[in-house]
């Protein structure tokens, strides 16, 4: 409309001055510049009003923001005066052809600013927004034909000058010029459109005449991508209705508090739906984040069947990160749905997380095969569909490693299924047992392997998969006939000392393991002739022996002859991480091996983040969970030398050497400790070794230990360094478990505090387990002496 009276101004101004008399007075174009120069300046003066008055509240504020808008389109209409001025030339209305068809344009850009004043208001109005520009892109198309043609054909008839045709064409490239930056920007994201629309909007700014005068649009344009990009991210009505809707199925029980830790949430499953549903949105929005698929697996790992829990595996198919714990912490203990809406909002708003629903979120979901799971995954859905756009696909009943290598291979490019999964650990091991050394004895008996599967998901998984591997006899017992985990499984064997569940006297001599509830820790056993259910116990603390032993032998012969000063040669830099935890004979034992062996506070996190700090990191803790983590860096480096080494020495020992690391590095799981991945390379590097279990355990001697817990009244008084083994709070406190440690042979002791409830954890070690329990007891009673509120 504007651009209408602006044009019916200038004809009549045409009108009544003949172009004969152009020479005796002043043009008519000059007229017409002075009405758009007039409008410019009061469109101006106006603009600056609102800018000053914006601020004030209610009615006025709005008036005054959308007049600014209302400016910035009588601005914008005075580009048709390079149109009326080609028309002026020779009096002549043929060219204003053209004008009908910038008109299109120019009306698509107003409705672009007016649009982005109702965003602000409108989750609706951002879409008429975004949808009113993917139609520019039709009208830019249909708009260039005609301006470029139109004005050539009207020269070629010579119904138009020279003259007229430029002014038509430069008319032209001004609006080029701004629709080719418009059409530069990446659509990728839904963010980049928004500042697309800016960018189209401030060349225009600058490519118009009378470029002084829109000097002053870059606050404008500050200030819309301000508004539009911050607005579209702002959760809409739309978005927090369906939270609210939602929520309001999953009350949280009354009276329990709950934290995420290392393993996620855990508790009876009768108080868990709640918490599923929530940590399923926060799964959600940290796909939202990542752009990234993300794992969510409903599992309680050793825990009794009646509990459950659930845990998030982020992009790279690890933990949670650890920066998000927090909120985890508290939309989970969330009292009612509109503190939970609060606090969502209040985090996307720090995370930069939009709401828009144009960027897929996927979350892939498993359980394990407690009779909770099914229900609790259903909540876990609808929570992650609770997020506009977030879809939730379901992996079935997995074991815990699977979902978090599933969510790796995902991100990676890769198929993520079962069927892959055990594709990629049979073809492995099927590889390293193919370079195992000549000569290694084939007894039958040395192949035998009996499995307690726990009752739960690891023992399926592993009947199911052993049809797929050669060169290994697995019998697997406790399938699910029993209890999940009662009296079963790798925690109850490595406590308790004893042999689970169908195991007894008739099973000495052979080799045994066990697997956890969701087959993500592992430990072996032998069952002791004479000694009722008594065991040697081979535990996590010896599976990392094993792992670091076979793996330093490879680096020694794929580096064999080589100088550490030779630039040619890279030397891995190998390391193995423990935790205060770790028996002090293993460290002892990897020490004398030559390796570099670092301490960490307690947590896998913390062991797994300081393992992939090596090119080949190895952590295990005593429980059975554990893994070797492979530098991306270093897997080029050795798929380089094992190509090099194919071309020029083929069947060498280091040829092998390399071939086995990249196998070891595709059959140990990358993302987390993996039970079954594990199990598979024990017995590989047994076949390599030529070793029985009883050879395996002689790698060294545990230190007998003791473990005891101090009630106290306030377990943060004790802070703790390096890696938890000295107290640095209470004051005095180390120096008094000190002089206990010294009285005997080879004795170690630390405290720490609790993670979950109001004690104080010791751990003591000595010669003998007489010498460990009192090393225990006396630093009990110091505990007990400077802080406790129970007995010791």
């Amino acid at each position: 409309m504007l651009t209408h009276l602006l044009l019916h101004l200038c004809r009549d101004s045409l009108a009544k001055t003949p172009v004969e008399s152009w020479s005796s007075k002043r043009p008519p174009a000059i007229g017409i510049l002075n009405y758009s120069g007039s409008l410019s300046v009061i469109a101006i003066l106006v603009y600056h009003l609102g800018k000053i008055m914006a601020d004030m509240p209610g009615y006025f504020r709005t008036c005054f923001h959308t007049g600014r808008l209302a400016c910035l389109a009588m601005l914008v209409s005075g580009g048709i005066v390079l149109q009326i001025l080609a028309c002026a030339l020779y009096n002549n209305w043929w060219p204003m052809l053209t004008e009908r068809l910038y008109l299109s344009r120019i009306l698509t850009i107003v409705g672009i600013y007016c649009c982005s004043y109702n965003v602000c208001h409108s989750a609706y109005a951002f879409d008429v927004l975004c949808r009113w520009l993917d139609a520019t892109k039709f009208l830019t198309g249909t708009s260039t034909v005609g301006s470029i043609a139109i004005p050539i054909i009207l020269k070629h008839a010579g119904v138009i000058g020279w003259g007229a045709m430029a002014l038509e064409l430069s008319s032209f490239f001004v609006f080029v010029l701004s629709i080719l930056c418009y059409l530069g920007m990446s659509e990728d994201d839904g963010y980049n459109r928004n500042i697309a629309i800016c960018k189209f909007l401030a060349v225009i700014s600058q490519t118009y005449p009378m470029r002084a005068a829109f000097d002053d649009l870059y606050f404008l344009q500050d200030e819309f991508i301000s508004v539009v990009i911050n607005k579209s991210k702002r959760m809409n009505e739309k978005q927090q209705s369906l939270l609210l809707e939602s929520a309001a199925r999953f009350p949280p029980p009354k009276g329990v508090k709950l934290s995420y830790g290392t393993a996620g949430f855990r508790a009876d499953a009768l108080l868990l739906e709640s918490t599923v549903f929530r940590v399923g949105i926060l799964a959600a929005l940290r796909s939202l984040k990542t752009g990234s698929v993300i794992g969510l697996m409903i599992t309680a790992s050793h825990n009794q069947v009646s509990d459950n829990g659930v845990k998030v595996a982020d992009p790279s198919g690890g933990m949670l990160t650890q920066d998000w714990e927090p909120f985890a912490d508290a939309i989970a203990n969330a009292p009612d749905p509109q503190s939970l809406l609060q606090l969502i909002i209040e985090f996307a708003k720090k995370e930069d997380i939009g709401f828009e629903g144009r960027q897929p979120a996927e979350v892939l979901l498993g359980r394990d095969t407690r009779p909770s799971g099914e229900a609790l995954l259903d909540a876990a859905k609808q929570g992650i569909t609770s997020i506009v756009g977030a879809i939730g696909t379901d992996m079935g009943v997995v074991t815990t490693p699977q979902l978090h290598w599933m969510v790796r291979a995902r991100n990676r490019g890769m198929e993520a299924s079962e069927s892959s999964y055990f594709h990629q650990l049979s073809s492995s091991f099927r590889c390293l047992m193919d370079l195992k050394p000549e000569g290694i004895r084939k007894n039958g008996d040395d192949n035998a392997l009996v499995v307690d599967g726990a009752d739960g998901v690891g023992g399926e998984k592993l009947e199911h998969f052993k049809k797929m591997l050669t060169g290994l006899c697995i019998e697997v017992r406790n399938l699910g006939d029993g209890m999940l985990n009662e009296g079963v499984g790798a925690d109850y064997v490595q406590k308790e000392k004893v042999s689970p569940r169908g195991f007894g006297p008739a099973d000495a001599g052979l080799r045994c393991a066990s697997l956890d509830g969701d087959a993500d820790r592992l430990v072996y056993f032998s069952v002791i002739l004479n000694e009722s259910n008594k065991i040697e116990l081979v535990d996590g603390d010896k599976i990392l022996s094993l792992f670091a032993l076979f793996i330093k032998e490879q680096l020694s012969i794929l580096n064999d002859g080589e100088s550490k000063k030779d630039n040619d040669t890279y030397q891995a830099h190998l390391g193995v991480v423990q935790t205060a935890y770790a028996n002090g004979a293993s460290t002892d034992y990897l020490k004398e091996m030559g390796l570099e062996v670092v301490l960490t506070p307690t947590g896998v996190k913390y062991l797994h983040e300081k393992a992939a700090e090596f090119d080949i990191g190895i952590y295990f803790e005593a429980n059975g969970h554990g893994t070797i983590l492979f530098s991306e860096a270093y897997i080029c480096r050795l798929e380089s030398t094992h190509k090099t080494l194919l071309s020029t020495s083929e069947g060498s020992a280091k040829q092998k050497a390399a071939s086995r690391l990249l196998a070891v590095s595709q059959l140990i799981n990358q993302a987390v400790g993996d039970a079954l991945s594990g199990l598979l390379l024990v017995e590989v590097i047994l076949q390599y070794m030529g070793w029985s279990i009883c050879r395996w355990n002689e790698l060294y001697h545990d230190l007998p230990s003791r473990q005891l817990k101090v009630k106290v009244g306030d377990r943060t008084a004790v802070v703790t360094a390096n890696a938890e083994t000295v107290a640095v709070q209470p004051v005095g406190i180390q120096e008094a478990i000190n002089a206990e440690i010294a009285k005997y042979p080879r004795g170690r002791c630390f405290i720490r505090p609790s993670g979950t409830e109001d004690v104080v954890r010791v751990y003591a070690e000595a010669t003998t387990q007489d010498a460990a329990d009192a090393l225990a007891s006396s630093v009990a009673r110091l505990v007990d002496q400077y802080l406790g509120s129970g007995t010791a």
